[in-house]
């Protein structure tokens, strides 16, 4: 019904009403005006609910009338829904199996899977060989032996020129270009901030910044030889669970990377971490064995993740002795040829110590997972006399910092402009920043003071471990 109909019987009732109220007095002067206002609204009232009345039932009507269209809709959908089903029976029943395209794309997933599979169980193979065979498991080189290969690989020529670890580490000016950032360079590369002409620069060592977490070790003793046989028994029992922390993007704080961790588990279900079993089982031989252990994991995890169309990073921590051990990386850099659609979500670190010691022993190794397109990390930064162009042409594409360290370099006299130096460097490089181990709310808002782009730490979330 229209609004002009619906006005006219308002109006009507309204009217009615009035007259009531207005017009019995005169038409009786027995009939008292405040029973004749009574009448009038009487009537208004009853003429209001009529109307909404009326109002109600039209639209009970359209709201039918509406049903049955769709009803209808809904039956002919499924008729025409019916109609397609048969029609697919019909072309299946003619075509059968003999479709190529149906039949060579179930070919091509069999065969990946076959051979995602086969990859995973040739690493295991290995891996059960570290565990079982000492002959398999190579001593780690002393720094001693290593300098010694490092020397006879030079002499004999078979060491390359862009392996020198100095040109990654060493930030330098290039000849003939005026160093125009020399004041502020020296100072947030950790070096003395005034240097006098034919002075040897003295670096300055972060101040040490252990606040971060340390898991407690309850139920675990200190004695050495429990840790380490407690190790071994949970590499055998498959008690090496994996960790996740994240990684989020500044200031939204979403998660974009994780980075994986290794905590071994005793017979009581107390976690031990690496702090406790590391050195002993780097001593022992057994890190290659954690290591491997934990990058299977990651690369299982990393398919699980992708299965459900999730966009995430994992960062793995590998250790100078994995890298080293041709038998296992032979293998593990086969595996990955075979599935390099991992190669953006799958980051390996290295610690700055490993990088400046071992660079030359792994380099080679490096260069092949590189030539795949996987990327690197440089963790447990305590320098910043970075060549970031350098190291951003070996794949290295992040750099941890911790957070206590960035703010003590923020603070210093001119710590602004050498952060400002700090971010050109990484920004001309492609370098990512990451500023671990942020705790509390005030050392965030500080480091936001300086672009900082991506945090990690327990502020963000604590290591969990992974149920996938």
């Amino acid at each position: 019904m229209s609004v002009l109909f619906h006005s006219l019987v308002a109006l009507t009732y309204i009217a009615l009403g009035a007259a009531a109220a207005f017009g019995l007095p005169l038409l009786s002067v027995t009939i008292e005006p405040v029973l004749a206002l009574f009448a009038g609204g009487a009537v208004l009232i009853g003429g209001a609910i009529a109307h909404q009345s009326i109002v109600n039932s039209s639209r009970g009507r359209d709201i039918m009338r509406e049903l049955i269209v769709v009803s209808s809709s809904s039956e002919a959908m499924q008729r025409d829904l019916e109609a397609t089903r048969n029609e697919l029976r019909e072309i299946k029943s003619h075509i059968g199996d003999e479709n190529p395209l149906g039949s060579g794309m179930e070919l091509e997933k069999n065969t990946r899977s076959s051979n995602e599979v086969l990859g995973e169980l040739r690493l295991l193979r290995t891996l059960f060989s570290q565990l079982t065979s000492k002959k398999g498991a190579k001593k780690p080189a002393t720094p001693i032996e290593a300098q010694s290969t490092v020397s006879d690989a030079v002499r004999s020529g078979e060491t390359k020129k862009s392996a020198d670890p100095g040109e990654l580490m060493l930030d330098s000016v290039a000849p003939g270009k005026p160093d125009t950032k020399g004041e502020y360079r020296a100072s947030y590369m950790g070096l003395s901030g005034s240097l006098q002409t034919g002075e040897e620069p003295k670096l300055v060592q972060f101040p040490s910044a252990n606040s971060q977490h340390i898991p407690a070790s309850s139920g675990v003793g200190n004695n050495a030889q429990d840790i380490l046989a407690i190790t071994r028994d949970a590499l055998e029992r498959a008690r090496v669970n994996l960790f996740l922390q994240p990684i989020v993007s500044l200031p939204t704080r979403r998660v974009e990377y994780y980075e994986a961790y290794s905590r071994i588990q005793d017979h009581d279900g107390n976690f031990i971490g690496p702090h406790q079993y590391l050195e002993l089982a780097e001593r022992a031989g057994l890190v290659g064995a954690i290591d491997n252990n934990l990058l299977f994991r990651c690369i299982q995890l990393l398919r699980r993740v992708r299965r459900h169309n999730r966009d995430y990073g994992f960062f793995c921590n590998v250790s100078p002795h994995t890298l080293r051990d041709e038998t296992f990386f032979g293998q593990f850099v086969e595996f990955l040829s075979e599935n390099v659609e991992l190669a953006n979500d799958l980051i390996f670190e290295f610690s700055q110590a490993d990088v400046e010691t071992h660079y030359l022993e792994f380099a080679e190794n490096l260069d092949r997972l590189a030539e795949l397109g996987f990327s690197f990390s440089m963790d447990r930064v305590e320098r910043l006399d970075l060549n970031f162009m350098e190291i951003a042409k070996r794949n290295f594409h992040f750099v941890k910092v911790e957070a206590d360290n960035l703010i003590s370099l923020a603070n210093t006299e001119r710590g602004r402009d050498q952060m400002l130096h700090l971010q050109e460097d990484l920004l001309d490089s492609r370098v990512t920043m990451i500023v671990e181990k942020i705790e509390t709310e005030p050392q965030l808002v500080e480091l936001l003071d300086h672009n900082i782009r991506y945090g990690q730490g327990y502020l963000f979330g604590e290591p969990r471990e992974s149920k996938a």
